[in-house]
């Protein structure tokens, strides 16, 4: 689960940024006409929302299970570092990371079901597509800040092993 969470996010939320620049730039990949790239954008969507479905399940199946086995004293500590490091500023941005994802991709899925499929279940979402852009612009930052935190802590592991040799 953490290899899906650490590669295969990310790779589903670059293959949807690609093809929605493909959609709004024809220019960026000519080798693909308006109706494939909107094909490969709901498709990549709808992969990205299977992805955060898996997580989601993970993260309550996990959130249930009880911790086993501390026999040592540095299992102990480690289980006290990730207590702390849980709700420190990494854990609200991943929440508000995956709050945000799972909200744009439930606007994109919504958009989908209201032009394709035409359904008119509420007449009132005419700015559905607007809004679903305009959040999707918005989140580039709350992606760089989970991923600068991510990479300060790579930094900071990778400085303690320099350190300790």
């Amino acid at each position: 689960m953490r290899q899906t969470r650490r590669f295969g996010l990310p790779i589903a939320m670059l293959l949807c940024y690609l093809t929605a620049l493909g959609l709004e730039r024809a220019e960026f990949l000519p080798s693909f006409d308006r109706s494939e790239m909107d094909l490969l954008h709901r498709a990549f969507g709808l992969f990205l929302f299977a992805l955060l479905l898996l997580l989601l399940y993970d993260r309550l199946q996990r959130s249930g299970r009880p911790k086993v086995g501390l026999s040592s004293a540095k299992n102990a500590a480690k289980k006290q570092f990730r207590q702390i490091s849980e709700k420190g500023p990494r854990h609200w941005v991943d929440l508000l990371f995956l709050g945000g994802l799972s909200l744009i991709v439930l606007l994109g899925l919504l958009l989908h079901f209201k032009t394709r499929l035409g359904w008119t279940g509420w007449p009132g979402l005419e700015g559905l597509g607007i809004l679903h852009g305009t959040l999707v612009w918005f989140f580039l930052s709350v992606i760089l800040v989970r991923y600068y935190l991510v990479l300060t802590r790579w930094m900071v592991s990778l400085l303690a092993y320099l350190k300790e040799r």
